[in-house]
């Protein structure tokens, strides 16, 4: 494939992308939307099976639940102290609007949001994964 100049459209809309880097965007797109989709259905699976009637929701207990299943405790140093204070933080600086402010304030620091859950995990991940750190 021949490089575009920058700035020209290409046929598929993008601005100066060859065939091969659209190729590439394209398979990172898959990748990732199948790992996302993979982490959701965990998270909504961890909600539904403690009886969480807001599968877009996360308590601690779901979450400890979720970290004794995949032995995170057994394979780190974090205990489930560390975890705790790890997802009450993470609830605390919580995105505003991702739910609705009355719900988020009767839930206080007690519930996480997908997004939120997501961004639990990538703090967490250097502790419990040393060596890809």
């Amino acid at each position: 494939p021949v490089p575009r100049p920058r700035g020209q459209r290409c046929a598929h809309g993008g601005i100066g992308l060859t065939t091969s880097a659209l190729k590439a965007h394209r398979i990172s797109i898959v990748m990732g939307s199948r790992y996302q989709q993979e982490l959701w259905n965990i998270f909504t699976y961890y909600n539904l099976q403690a009886g969480g009637k807001e599968p877009g929701l996360m308590k601690n207990s779901q979450f400890q639940k979720l970290c004794k299943d995949c032995q995170v405790t057994d394979i780190s140093s974090l205990t489930a102290a560390d975890l705790t204070v790890a997802f009450t933080t993470q609830a605390k600086r919580a995105v505003k609007g991702a739910v609705p402010a009355i719900k988020r304030r009767a839930l206080g620091s007690k519930a996480l949001t997908y997004t939120d859950f997501l961004e639990l995990l990538k703090e967490i991940a250097p502790r419990v994964y040393r060596e890809l750190a």
